[in-house]
């Protein structure tokens, strides 16, 4: 039996606006969170797109045509990404993520029609989430499983930030750019990227002594 666990997920996308988005505009989607609509049949999501630019004014207005989806909210960053809310009526598969009591941290959508779920619960639930996403004929695969009791590798989020941060001169003496200007780079408060910052660094850093400690 597992304990607490962190797993990604990944499978053919079935029929939703998710899948239809990216392989129309070549954009990858990522859901951030999803809830169930109470008595109503369906879920809200809050997502983020990211798409060429000359492309996000056709989606926004493809994605407000798209029938199964209303109340649509979306904002425009700096960086060219969608972030957005909507609610999305029927029973779309994240419903199975719901009722298995797994905790969705991502969703993730791309072109070529594949989907990635980044999940985390604890004991069997990731044994009936299997079942329930098999049910709806997704037909997932398990690409990463790990137990959240051990210090885990670097999210591909702080990955991209930490290469970031080295390709433009964060680290370099004198910087080449400051914390401000590498935050507005990266879309997050200077805050915000402070913390990622700090704790993508002592994740590398306790790697790396590991793996010293394994050569000796």
């Amino acid at each position: 039996m597992l304990g607490m666990f962190e797993a990604v997920l990944q499978g053919k996308a079935p029929n939703c606006w998710i899948r239809d988005i990216a392989k129309r505009y070549c954009a990858t989607v990522n859901i951030m969170d999803v809830k169930a609509l109470g008595n109503e049949e369906g879920i809200q999501e809050l997502f983020e797109i990211n798409v060429s630019p000359e492309l996000v004014e056709p989606l926004s207005e493809d994605l407000r045509q798209t029938s199964n989806v209303s109340n649509l909210e979306l904002i425009r960053t700096k960086n060219g990404s969608l972030y957005g809310s909507a609610k999305v009526q029927g029973r779309p598969v994240c419903m199975a993520f719901i009722e298995s009591r797994c905790f969705l941290i991502s969703e993730k959508g791309s072109p070529n029609s594949t989907v990635e779920w980044r999940v985390r619960g604890a004991g069997e639930t990731l044994k009936d989430l299997m079942g329930r996403l098999e049910a709806e004929g997704v037909q997932p695969q398990i690409k990463e499983l790990s137990n959240l009791n051990h210090e885990r590798p670097l999210t591909a989020r702080q990955a991209q930030i930490l290469e970031t941060a080295m390709e433009k001169g964060y680290y370099e003496f004198p910087r080449r750019i400051n914390l401000r200007e590498l935050a507005k780079q990266v879309g997050v408060k200077p805050a915000t990227l402070s913390e990622l910052l700090r704790r993508a660094q002592k994740k590398a850093l306790t790697q790396y002594l590991r793996s010293m400690q394994s050569v000796s």
